[in-house]
């Protein structure tokens, strides 16, 4: 690349959260859901908006260079195919991650960037002065944005991982962190002939998806509320842990395996399901959300020799992984197979 171009690259890089903060705009006050009815001028969609109308065209206009809405051709906005990912109602949209991770309190996070890096601590505390966790629990509005963001964000996931989590009938299954139940529902559904455990937070307002709640009824699942750094339940042939271990900090995650072990059925095995860095560096989106996890709750995101060597110092085997065909993978750490005793001859 030229060197002009790298300075055009840098300058789009720099400026980025120009757009960022306009699509934010844009998904809270409803606009690509009104211009997925019809088009729309600037003053009819101030007048939808309770906006002044001056601005608001400005902001639209950017969006419409920015190629997330569109013109007709009488000058009226237009919803595009993009702008249809961000209606509420998209079936397949991102309107509660953009809501999610745009919001204020994730936002003013990131100015505190240079003093985590100085002195340890995660932005979002030095910020906010409590944990991110603590936060969440104290806002019912953010919380239930944050598991729409979640559920989103696992609805087309899901699917693929029953492929890639084997189970065997007669086995437990115990979900560790495992939200609403969506991912253990799939995974029972799709293994006739196992059990499983929800494992979560004891929550004011604790509900399972509908799959999971058939599950309960018929006698194949059932909930237990703790925290994992108190201990998991006991008995579970196989543990898995979606989006977790990335929301700790190494002693955390270790502290977190190692309950797992104790709880695990001899032979039993930890199937964590998370991002997998690559060694040299080539996909973005992974190093993008590392730092987003070390500013919010002092996480990470991992290599596959990371959670080896998390796996082999909680007493599991070196880590097994496999694609998924998304941005998880499926990170397999077992315990070794307790030899059997030689039988004693006989006299």
């Amino acid at each position: 690349m030229s060197g002009d171009g790298v300075r055009r690259r840098l300058i789009g890089q720099i400026t980025a959260y120009r757009t960022s903060k306009c699509l934010y705009a844009a998904v809270e006050l409803g606009i690509p859901d009104l211009l997925a009815r019809r088009p729309m001028t600037a003053a009819e969609l101030a007048a939808e908006t309770r906006t002044e109308v001056d601005p608001l065209r400005r902001v639209v206009d950017h969006l419409v260079v920015a190629e997330v809405l569109g013109l007709d051709a009488s000058g009226a906005y237009v919803g595009t195919e993009a702008s249809r990912l961000l209606c509420r109602d998209a079936s397949d949209g991102i309107a509660n991650w953009v809501r999610c991770e745009l919001q204020e309190g994730y936002w003013r996070s990131w100015d505190r960037l240079v003093e985590q890096l100085r002195t340890g601590t995660p932005a979002f505390e030095l910020t906010h002065q409590e944990r991110f966790f603590e936060w969440l629990a104290r806002s019912p509005e953010i919380s239930g944005l944050f598991d729409a963001t979640m559920r989103d964000g696992s609805r087309d996931l899901d699917g693929g991982l029953t492929t890639a989590i084997t189970l065997r009938p007669g086995q437990t299954v115990v979900d560790v962190g495992g939200g609403d139940g969506s991912l253990l529902a799939a995974l029972l559904t799709a293994s006739p002939g196992t059990r499983g455990i929800l494992f979560e937070l004891p929550r004011e307002k604790a509900e399972v998806v509908p799959a999971l709640a058939e599950l309960i009824a018929g006698g194949r699942a059932r909930v237990e509320r703790g925290s994992f750094f108190d201990g998991v339940p006991s008995g579970g042939d196989v543990h898995v842990l979606k989006r977790v271990l990335h929301d700790w900090d190494d002693q955390r995650a270790s502290q977190i395996l190692g309950h797992c072990r104790d709880a695990l059925a001899p032979g039993g095995r930890v199937v964590v399901v998370d991002m997998v860095l690559d060694d040299d560096r080539r996909v973005p989106v992974g190093r993008s959300l590392d730092v987003l996890m070390m500013i919010l709750m002092a996480g990470r995101e991992r290599s596959a020799a990371d959670f080896s060597a998390l796996g082999t110092a909680a007493g599991f085997l070196p880590a097994h992984v496999t694609a998924t065909g998304t941005a998880l993978s499926v990170v397999e750490l077992s315990l070794p197979v307790p030899e059997r005793p030689e039988p004693h001859a006989g006299r």
